[in-house]
């Protein structure tokens, strides 16, 4: 029987062209971890560096998801940065190829606030009489249910501009003049510690600091609920957009005004410049230019501001001076080293020089001693050393410090007799045994 290679022998592996082909694992750019498949934002996003040049913008999923949940903590839905370029990117949670959408409402701390955060709703609580701890936060929409909240338990009003029970027929302006003088009086305490974006009208709290201030974004929970808001960037004292028309960034200091007391803006009479991350600093204009825009009647105000913000300033530098003169009386201060290093070594140039002078030019130099060997100053410049100094100047001690060393010298005595009794109980001499 003859075998046919050909027909009857077939062969113990299959083809090479049978194997499938293995994905190919690629690197994330950003994580550097081996991915079989990278995602990109949308085609219409295109991300392009400073030059115009075009970039790589691939990414694995999990970079995707991180980069998305961390912007949704701070930025509304519709307003995420593109994780390569400054560009907003256009997002559809019904695509699948970008990231996983479920991933990222798990990594942040709540769905229901991711869920928040997504619709660009906001929470309300009732003011009326079913108000208590257990009292939840209620669903209210301003785009759709307008400026009144009504409560879903008791029915009541509230207009959300004013915080007030619902006016109707008159605004909130005439509304606040009906009320009672104890209520104006609270509302002005109450005014006078928060303030309001003057986009969003979200309400917040004036502290000490910066006067720069930029409205929370999207929707932040705190411990009353969540609170919605714009993100706009403001001077917290004047109101005034800190970008864009009419802001100090494209007009200068001088754009800043009067708060509500009628007070000039700190910003206005600013001695330096600020630009809190901006592409360039305000420009900063003369005293005489800045005066000279104002009104008559705000002349002698910016005038005290101006005198008030020159006395503090001479007064730091008073006490600059001061401290300076403290630290070179006491010979802690660098400028007090510095000076002895150079009085010991002008010593060391003036011996030399009077030596020359007292020697005969005619006599001659073979007989002459060695030069002396130069004085060697010690690197803080406190003691010539090889050479006698003179006598030693006491340091000052202040009283504070006679006092506190005199208390340490009583507690150590005191130290040293308890131990010593404690020695005497452990081991006690035969007088003691025999009393």
């Amino acid at each position: 029987m003859t075998l046919n290679p050909a027909k009857d022998m077939q062969p113990i592996f299959p083809a090479v062209d049978a194997v499938p082909k293995a994905k190919r694992e690629k690197d994330c750019c950003i994580c550097y971890g081996n991915v079989k498949t990278l995602s990109r934002p949308p085609p219409s996003h295109v991300c392009k560096d400073y030059t115009g040049t075009r970039i790589p913008n691939k990414a694995c999923k999990e970079c995707w998801e991180a980069h998305i949940s961390t912007e949704v903590e701070v930025k509304p839905f519709g307003q995420v940065a593109c994780m390569f370029c400054p560009e907003i990117l256009v997002l559809n949670r019904q695509d699948k190829k970008l990231c996983d959408w479920s991933a990222v409402g798990a990594r942040i701390d709540n769905k229901y606030r991711y869920d928040m955060k997504y619709t660009n709703a906001t929470k309300y609580k009732c003011m009326a009489r079913c108000q208590n701890v257990n009292t939840p936060l209620q669903s209210y929409f301003r785009s759709t249910d307008g400026r009144i909240f009504t409560c879903n338990l008791c029915a009541f009003a509230v207009c959300t501009d004013c915080d007030r029970p619902e006016h109707v027929g008159q605004t909130c302006e005439e509304h606040q003049s009906t009320l009672p003088a104890h209520h104006k009086e609270a509302e002005a305490d109450t005014t006078s510690c928060f303030k309001r974006c003057p986009e969003c009208q979200i309400p917040f709290s004036t502290e000490k600091g910066c006067g720069y201030v930029q409205c929370a974004a999207g929707n932040t929970m705190t411990k009353k609920g969540v609170v919605g808001g714009c993100g706009h960037r403001f001077c917290e004292h004047c109101l005034i957009p800190w970008t864009g028309d009419g802001s100090a960034y494209l007009g200068g200091q001088m754009q800043h005004g009067t708060t509500s007391t009628g007070a000039l803006c700190r910003y206005y009479v600013r001695d330096h410049d600020s630009d809190h991350g901006l592409s360039h600093r305000f420009s900063h204009q003369s005293q005489a230019e800045m005066k000279a825009a104002l009104p008559e009647e705000l002349h002698e105000q910016f005038q005290q501001q101006v005198d008030m913000m020159t006395a503090d300033a001479e007064k730091r530098a008073g006490d600059k001076m001061k401290r300076e003169a403290r630290n070179a009386e006491a010979g802690e201060g660098e400028d007090a080293g510095s000076k002895k290093r150079k009085i010991s070594k002008s010593n060391i140039v003036d011996s030399e020089a009077e030596d020359d002078l007292d020697a005969d030019p005619w006599q001659s130099t073979e007989a002459e001693s060695p030069p002396p060997k130069p004085v060697k100053v010690s690197k803080r410049g406190k003691k010539a050393v090889g050479e006698p100094t003179g006598p030693k100047q006491p340091k000052q001690i202040s009283p504070e410090t006679k006092a506190n060393r005199e208390k340490q010298a009583v507690r150590r005595e005191k130290r040293k007799g308890l131990e010593q009794k404690k020695r005497e109980m452990q081991n006690p001499s035969a007088e003691m045994l025999a009393a």
